[in-house]
């Protein structure tokens, strides 16, 4: 951590020739990467700077929007997509059209339990409804 500390401490100053009384206020340990606040002085005035690092960039922000921008920005992980309700109903509604499927070939003779149609016909419509209030 003392190196990372170190890291946004040195861009800083890189960054900003005039900054004085660099010190790292906050270091915080995050999904996939670290994110450090750091405090400084210039023209006078204290002034605020985040940090963020992880495997594969090193960025520092000198505003909150750009630390805003940049996390927004940042590409969502796969269980988070996997989380997100149209995804569920989509593995759900999938799932029912195989239980549904596999029933009709399974006993040709016989009718699908009429729950089964109703329940498959709700999570299908659920689905297409939120991809259209959505879209």
């Amino acid at each position: 951590m003392a190196d990372i500390g170190a890291n946004a401490v040195s861009a800083l100053e890189q960054r900003r020739q005039q900054a004085t009384l660099v010190e790292v206020q906050h270091i915080r340990k995050l999904r996939r990467g670290t994110l450090i606040t750091v405090k400084y002085q210039e023209g006078g005035q204290t002034k605020w700077a985040w940090y963020y690092e992880d495997k594969k960039q090193r960025e520092l922000f000198l505003t909150t929007e750009e630390t805003a921008a940049f996390f927004a920005d940042s590409s969502t992980s796969i269980i988070d997509k996997l989380v997100d309700v149209p995804t569920i109903s989509a593995i759900i509604a999938l799932i029912m059209t195989g239980i549904l499927a596999y029933y009709i070939v399974s006993f040709p003779q016989g009718t699908p339990p009429h729950i089964l149609d109703q329940a498959l016909l709700l999570i299908l419509g659920f689905y297409f409804g939120s991809k259209t209030s959505s879209a």
